[in-house]
């Protein structure tokens, strides 16, 4: 039996959706900045900014009569943190990429000794064991770490490979973290483990930091990489939603990362626009 929708208020959702052009734009913008950026006419949002400042959930600067986040808004925000749990939210978008996919999928982050997996299931129609909970990967080899190498900052990056690695990344590994940043994603085929290939995407927290990095893995002849394959459309959009509830907002389009920092610059303290 299908889900009954319930009726809701218009007028709140079209108020949802001017604070949502806000919000996308990063910064105070104009009463025709965000009119554009929520796709209505400026006479039609204007009353519902005056009501949103009247709330608190927006703020206006008289002087230059542009609008911001209001107060009602950051406290609100500062409780959605307080409640996050970056694990959890992980957890939730692991088992939809497993039920949905059938492969394996690794949920890791940068622990002690590198690349750690702090969730896995394993694929639906192989016995492939190599990745498991608390496995460390290499940072040369794996997808994983490629995509960890790719979006950490350099010195981490020569200190932890000197340490895993015995030497600092060379100038075409480099070119080659480069290129996984252009992509927005690493794919390894039979590489480490021979007849297993994965793919990894990164997410981003809210200061524009790499926090996980998302894999799928599974048997070479299983897992599909190439640019149109389902699969990768989904392992790119699950990243996207997750790194949006940790706060951070990633462009999505054409399945690469059109920012700052895909192409190597430092972050601002929010990817600017929103997943969809």
């Amino acid at each position: 039996m299908s889900e009954k929708i319930q009726r809701g208020i218009q007028s709140v959702e079209i108020a949802a959706e001017i604070l949502e052009a806000l919000l996308a734009c990063g910064s105070s913008k104009s009463l025709k900045e965000i009119a554009a950026a929520a796709q209505i006419s400026s006479a039609k949002a204007f009353p519902y900014l005056i009501s949103l400042v009247r709330a608190g959930l927006v703020s206006k600067d008289e002087q230059s009569g542009t609008y911001s986040a209001g107060a009602l808004a950051m406290e609100l925000g500062i409780l959605g943190l307080h409640y996050l749990s970056p694990q959890r939210e992980g957890e939730q978008v692991v088992r939809t990429l497993s039920e949905s996919t059938g492969h394996g999928v690794a949920l890791s982050i940068w622990g002690n000794r590198g690349p750690t997996v702090i969730n896995c299931t394993e694929p639906a129609w192989s016995l492939y064991t190599e990745i498991r909970l608390g496995s460390v990967m290499p940072l040369a080899d794996s997808s994983i770490g490629r995509t960890f190498s790719a979006w950490m900052s350099a010195d981490l990056i020569d200190s932890a490979w000197e340490t895993g690695v015995g030497r600092r990344p060379t100038d075409d590994e480099r070119e080659a973290f480069r290129q996984i940043r252009e992509a927005g994603m690493s794919m390894q085929q039979n590489i480490p483990v021979p007849d297993i290939s994965s793919a990894s995407v990164p997410v981003f927290e809210l200061s524009g930091a790499i926090h996980f990095v998302l894999t799928l893995f599974d048997e070479t002849p299983r897992l599909d990489l190439q640019p149109a394959s389902p699969a990768l459309a989904l392992l790119r959009q699950q990243a996207a939603l997750l790194s949006a509830s940790l706060g951070c907002q990633v462009i999505q389009e054409t399945g690469t990362f059109r920012d700052r920092y895909a192409l190597g610059e430092q972050p601002d303290s929010r990817l600017k626009n929103r997943a969809k």
